[in-house]
């Protein structure tokens, strides 16, 4: 079986369609989600793309203004920041007119020693136990994508420190618009690559979430605590052969285990089960760090306990 870092996302008709007596918003859920999570206001948006957008638009950035990234950051956080104001390999030392720093918490590893001046947290792909705190680096904002840690097939949460900020930034989404028109679009585009490319073009400056979203949001938020029971044993499993280098963080559950390429390369259950060759940022000290070519093996509810087993019993054997 060929797993993916991220569960996927499961497009659920009958559950769109069930009648609902209790008439969903975008601010009930966001208000399920505050008392769960305390630490932050949040604000619901329907794609991460969305938030990070917002989010640099409340900060006032504009074309001059540099915004700090990861080097390997994906085009889609490159379009949505370009759209608002300039990206550019930040690699841990300021540059000149440079606003924000996007930092990506890869995979659900926080980097704790990074300064928290001027940054918004990433952590598209960390499922987090209630009542975790929020902002491990941010003195404003963190974001998640529900696609990437439910499964989900839209979705996303810009986390704010004050109040009084999200409900500046829940007006902008709300004038922006969106909505179901974007979220068919998205889905179309499963099936159709154009489809895709017209809705990428368009969502980053959208980011209002439809009652379908919203509604499917809920319902797997209502198994959040299933999935952290279910990530954290899968994680315990095989947690022994992951980098020494490489710590948890309490409350942050990862999507997955990275295992270091040079020392199972010529392990044979990686070619067989296909897996993919990932590089893992490696923080050495505060002004330093590197690629680590990594094999990332899954432990989100997509993935059995079988597969976990099988790949734990061949790693014994190396």
């Amino acid at each position: 079986m060929n797993y993916t870092i991220w569960p996927k996302s499961k497009f659920r008709i009958g559950e769109y369609l069930k009648l609902n007596l209790h008439f969903l918003t975008s601010r009930r859920l966001e208000k399920r989600l505050e008392k769960m999570f305390p630490s932050g206001y949040a604000v619901l948006c329907s794609s991460g793309r969305a938030a990070i957008n917002m989010a640099l638009v409340y900060k006032k950035h504009s074309r001059p203004d540099f915004v700090g990234v990861n080097p390997y950051t994906s085009h889609c956080v490159l379009d949505s920041i370009s759209r608002v104001a300039t990206p550019i390999i930040w690699n841990l030392k300021p540059k000149l007119n440079t606003k924000t720093r996007l930092i990506y918490h890869q995979w659900g590893y926080i980097q704790k020693d990074l300064s928290r001046i001027n940054n918004i947290d990433d952590c598209v792909d960390t499922l987090c136990e209630i009542g975790t705190n929020l902002f491990p680096t941010s003195q404003d904002f963190e974001i998640w994508s529900f696609p990437k840690i439910l499964g989900t097939t839209s979705g996303a949460l810009l986390w704010c420190k004050k109040e009084s900020v999200a409900k500046e930034i829940r007006v902008m989404r709300d004038s922006r618009g969106g909505g179901f028109f974007l979220w068919v679009l998205r889905n179309l585009g499963v099936l159709n690559k154009n489809i895709y490319w017209l809705w990428q073009g368009l969502e980053a400056q959208k980011g209002k979430p439809s009652i379908p979203e919203i509604k499917e949001i809920n319902n797997e938020i209502n198994k959040w605590e299933q999935k952290i029971y279910d990530r954290k044993k899968k994680l315990n499993l095989i947690w022994e052969y992951a980098p020494k280098w490489l710590k948890k963080t309490k409350g942050r559950i990862p999507t997955v285990v990275p295992l270091e390429y040079d020392l199972y390369k010529n392990n044979t259950i990686f070619k067989k089960l296909k897996f993919e060759i990932k590089h893992l940022e490696k923080y050495q000290k505060l002004n330093s760090s590197n690629l680590i070519k990594v094999f990332p093996v899954p432990i989100h509810e997509d993935v059995s306990f079988e597969f976990i087993y099988k790949l734990k019993k061949h790693l014994k054997i190396k």
